[in-house]
């Protein structure tokens, strides 16, 4: 811009606090009577009351189940086998399922501290191996 030329308004220089124009919005009037009001009241205290919602807990498959399980299953492991091998049958899929493999593991590890049971685990995050522990020489 030349040293003659002055700014001009809304392109080089803008004013503060300058109105949107926006008109506030009204705030709405109801027009009812206390007769409609009480009436309406009546209304929703009459009606039934809503019901309540009971949800049943879900079954879970325990570690005092699953260290029965392995105490029984057990003796007769010689060779490693996988620690899926020992869920039940009807217990490997859905929540029951992830539930079962859970309380597996934990009652795996009870085992392995006590000596029952040895456990390996070849890479990270790979298939969990367990068999009976071999008496010490």
């Amino acid at each position: 811009m030349p040293a003659t030329a002055r700014a001009l308004l809304g392109r080089d220089v803008f004013p503060h606090g300058a109105p949107e124009g926006l008109k506030p919005a009204g705030s709405p009037v109801y027009a009812v009577s206390l007769h409609d009001l009480l009436k309406a009241y009546a209304a929703n205290c009459t009606r039934e009351t809503a019901q309540v919602l009971q949800i049943k807990a879900p079954e879970y498959y325990t570690v005092e189940d699953a260290l029965r399980r392995m105490g029984s299953l057990i003796g007769t492991v010689v060779e490693w086998r996988r620690l899926q091998a020992f869920l039940p049958p009807q217990l490997r899929d859905g929540a029951m399922g992830r539930s079962a493999l859970a309380a597996t593991f934990v009652a795996s590890l009870e085992m392995a501290k006590s000596g029952r049971i040895e456990l390996k685990q070849d890479e990270a995050f790979g298939p969990i191996f367990l068999r009976a522990a071999r008496p010490q020489a």
